[in-house]
């Protein structure tokens, strides 16, 4: 699959300066990132499903996962560096052989990833760009999910969530018009299998109580 244009990122790369031992770790991403021209196969030799999260933030919850599913591949894209180097102490902590990494706009990752090769993916509080203006920004958009239906294998799921009200409606939306997916689960309940996120400990700290959605590709 050719590398196509895509629209101008506004995510953020970088934060504040790096202590000394995660930038110690940044210095072992080359190991361990997405490179092209992509061969899940190869990447993931002895794994039978392949899972993707899409902005990992501080990658808490994605080594979570990686943890308890060690017979699972994972991906996990993030363009923002800081969080990237948090991701690899985890890595490094837990010994987490299973998870690679792509540091860029995700929407470069998915137009290379083949049709029906993904089985989960997580979309975990992204930015939700408040201002009615900035709204084509979200990551979450018609282009996203055109190429998830492509990826995602029958019977997987899109698993998301987020404590702006406006942004589950949104996402809520956007899947509406996508009839290859269907509403399994919509709550602020979060299911027990589901590992927290710093953001979202903050955001009920703040009393802002998350919905949680997953939807099933028929």
């Amino acid at each position: 699959m050719s590398m196509q244009v895509v629209d101008k990122f506004y995510g953020r790369r970088k934060g504040r300066p790096l202590k000394k031992q995660k930038t110690e770790f940044l210095k072992t991403l080359d190991l361990y990132k997405i490179k092209f021209p992509l061969d899940l196969k190869t990447i993931f030799p002895n794994t039978q499903e392949v899972w993707l999260e899409i902005g990992f933030g501080g990658g808490e919850h994605l080594a979570a996962l990686a943890e308890q599913n060690r017979e699972v591949g994972f991906i996990g894209a993030e363009a923002f560096m800081n969080g990237v180097a948090s991701f690899l102490q985890y890595r490094s902590e837990k010994q987490l052989t299973n998870v690679r990494l792509f540091p860029d706009d995700v929407r470069l990752l998915l137009q290379e990833l083949p049709d029906n090769s993904i089985q989960k993916v997580f979309i975990l509080f992204p930015d939700p760009w408040p201002k009615k203006k900035h709204h084509k920004r979200r990551i979450v958009n018609p282009k996203l999910l055109s190429e998830l239906s492509r990826i995602v294998k029958k019977g997987g799921e899109v698993r998301l969530a987020s404590d702006v009200p406006d942004y589950i409606e949104h996402m809520q939306r956007a899947f509406q018009s996508v009839s290859e997916f269907h509403p399994y689960f919509c709550s602020q309940e979060k299911p027990n299998f589901w590992p927290s996120t710093r953001y979202e400990m903050k955001a009920i700290e703040a009393q802002q109580y998350p919905q949680y959605l997953i939807y099933l590709k028929d």
